[in-house]
């Protein structure tokens, strides 16, 4: 069997004492789909910051099944102690069973760990995005299909493709215990690629002990079931070691705006190809798989395995080389953009709104290809600990269990403190610093919507809006669904109030900004000489029908807005803030002393909505 010398792990060993399992693995890893992920980057942009971060999901894929037969043999170890144990006697049957599926299937979990990345997009996740492909589904599809990994699973067990799949997926947990550390809250492709990632970024922020942690695990019973977790004694402070670098590596190297904007740079040059006439989009591009990722309608018919497969960052840079010769300006500046770091550059919400009249007027419709807005909403919750999600359970010497929430004040002073607005970047030609005419126009803007409200005024309405909020009605819901306490004020650019509203003031059910902007428009006020100032970050989304808060606040013009507590529900307001900020309106955050006062007074909402996607977590993934 071969070793594998790694900067990680020195050296990866995956020998399983079973010649057949040792062909097999060899075999997955020679295959044409596993060598394809030498050449998918494993951070994609993010070597434009860190400049060693050039590794490949190759050498991730072979780390996360090493660390994955270390699991199972240090779960193996301590059958014996956990079976002992006087708590866990009326548990005794289901303990046992769970033993021995984790003795009976190291070879499958050593095999769903190589493979759980063999469908990975070009440059990270960034395709996906981009293209909205899910390299989970690809996975699949190359484990089930006609491939060279399929063939050589079915030659090993007809069954094992979709064993394997079914790992990966945690749709049958009961029956593969092993999902619990393929794909859970301490997994071993977490704690590669956090490792991994830390190292090769030469950021030491996703450092944390690997050998206490393995040491540390534990398994027992929590709320029934059998769960992996870690010794309360040995374990509680590698949790929070590791809990904390996933949180220091979203905020300080996946989310990290260099990254993001080449991103988003991509995204437009893809906006761009599909917006172009079709013949002369594909006139500009080089031959190959790629044409077909882009301009494929998934609506018509599925995309063919061989096409995507045939797409790595090769392609993906070697398009980028070609179009930076193109006749398109926009396609050249955004690729030569990318390939020699001249990268859209950040400018202050209040620069922004200047910049964005100057950039429509000069521009027109291609105003967007010169600048955008960034935020992560879908994934500002890596920023912090969920306790509804990231369950991590701590077990005492007599098999008692506890939630790391519950022990841990580093924990839970990070949960669900999220900030999702990234911020505004342009083209650096169209950058303020850069051009006086772009200059003058921030400047005559600013002059116009600028709020004159002193800092004593300011939380005199904050304070107000707040007791606005304290009057909301009790709502008796259909749905059992709590309604937020939620109130707002309008004041004039002065300071001065003109209305106050709150959640439920003009009807059952109806929003406070709502019913704000109706009556202020009842009584013929100027909206877009005011300040709103409202407790709850403004809904995107509504029932059919009803128009949302945010396009509400746009459509009448409002310049400036400050926004108290981000929902928690980001299923709806998630994006309220980046939206308006988006848009070009002036928003100022409450302070975090008076965020915290809103959500005390919503408790009750926030608890259930935890509850509503802890209930989504365990139906997602297959649990009781």
């Amino acid at each position: 069997m071969k070793v594998f010398r790694d900067p990680v792990h020195n050296l990866i060993n995956l020998d399983t004492n079973d010649k057949k399992l040792n062909e097999l693995i060899m075999k997955l890893i020679d295959s044409k789909e596993f060598q394809r992920l030498r050449f998918i980057n494993q951070l994609g942009f993010v070597y434009l910051s860190f400049p060693s971060a050039t590794h490949s999901r190759f050498e991730h894929s072979l780390g996360v099944a090493f660390l994955a037969k270390r699991f199972v043999e240090k779960i193996i170890s301590i059958e014996t102690k956990i079976l002992e144990l006087d708590n866990h006697s009326q548990h005794k049957e289901e303990l046992e069973e769970f033993f021995e599926k984790i003795k009976r299937d190291k070879g499958l979990a050593m095999v769903a760990a190589l493979l759980h990345d063999v469908g990975h997009s070009p440059l990270s996740h960034i395709t996906e995005d981009v293209l909205g492909f899910k390299h989970e589904e690809w996975t699949r599809d190359i484990i089930l299909g006609n491939t060279e990994i399929n063939r050589h699973l079915k030659e090993f067990d007809e069954n094992f493709p979709q064993a394997v799949c079914d790992v990966l997926s945690g749709s049958k947990r009961e029956e593969y215990p092993i999902s619990k550390f393929i794909s859970g809250s301490i997994d071993v492709d977490k704690i590669d690629y956090l490792l991994r990632d830390s190292h090769m970024t030469g950021s030491q922020f996703g450092v944390f002990d690997l050998e206490w942690l393995i040491n540390a695990l534990a398994v027992g019973v929590k709320d029934d079931q059998v769960e992996l977790g870690l010794d309360y004694i040995k374990g509680l402070g590698i949790a929070e070691d590791f809990v904390m670098s996933r949180i220091y590596m979203y905020t300080h190297v996946y989310l990290y705006k260099t990254n993001l904007v080449a991103q988003n740079m991509l995204k437009l040059i893809f906006e761009r190809l599909r917006e172009l006439p079709k013949e002369q989009s594909l006139s500009l591009m080089p031959d190959g798989s790629l044409k077909t990722l882009i301009f494929h309608d998934k609506t018509e018919s599925p995309l063919n395995l061989d096409d995507y497969l045939g797409v790595s960052d090769v392609d993906l840079f070697y398009l980028l080389k070609t179009l930076r010769k193109s006749t398109d300006e926009t396609l050249k500046m955004l690729s030569s953009g990318i390939l020699e770091r001249r990268l859209f550059k950040k400018i202050s919400d209040q620069e922004w709104i200047g910049t964005k009249h100057f950039l429509e007027k000069e521009k027109g419709g291609n105003s967007k290809y010169h600048a955008v807005t960034l935020g992560f909403e879908a994934k500002s919750a890596r920023l912090t600990y969920r306790p509804t999600v990231d369950r991590i359970f701590l077990f005492e010497k007599n098999g008692t269990a506890h939630e790391i929430f519950e022990k841990s004040q580093i924990i839970a002073s990070n949960v669900h403190n999220r900030e999702s607005f990234l911020g505004h970047f342009v083209d650096p030609n169209f950058h303020p610093e850069n051009s006086d005419k772009v200059k003058l126009e921030v400047e005559e803007i600013k002059r116009k919507i600028e709020p004159r409200i002193d800092r004593d005024t300011v939380e005199k309405l904050i304070l107000l809006s707040i007791e606005e909020a304290e009057k909301s009605e009790d709502e008796h819901r259909d749905d059992g669904k709590i309604s937020p306490k939620v109130g707002a004020v309008l004041s004039d650019l002065d300071g001065n109030v003109l209305l106050t509203a709150h959640r439920g003031k003009g009807g059952h059910g109806h929003h406070c900004e709502f019913s704000l902007i109706t009556e202020a428009k009842e009584k013929g006020l100027n909206l877009k000489e005011s300040v709103l100032f409202v407790t709850l970050e403004p809904c995107t989304v509504r029932g059919e029908g009803k128009i949302p808060c945010t396009q509400r606040i746009l459509d009448e013009g409002i310049p400036v807005v400050y926004i108290g507590s981000l929902d928690i529900n980001d299923d709806i307001t998630g994006d309220g803030e980046t939206t308006l900020k988006s848009k070009g309106v002036w928003v100022e955050r409450y302070e975090h002393r008076y965020e915290r006062k809103i959500s005390a007074m919503n408790f009750k909402f926030e608890e259930q909505q935890r509850a509503f996607r802890e209930a989504r977590r365990r139906q997602d993934q297959g649990l009781r």
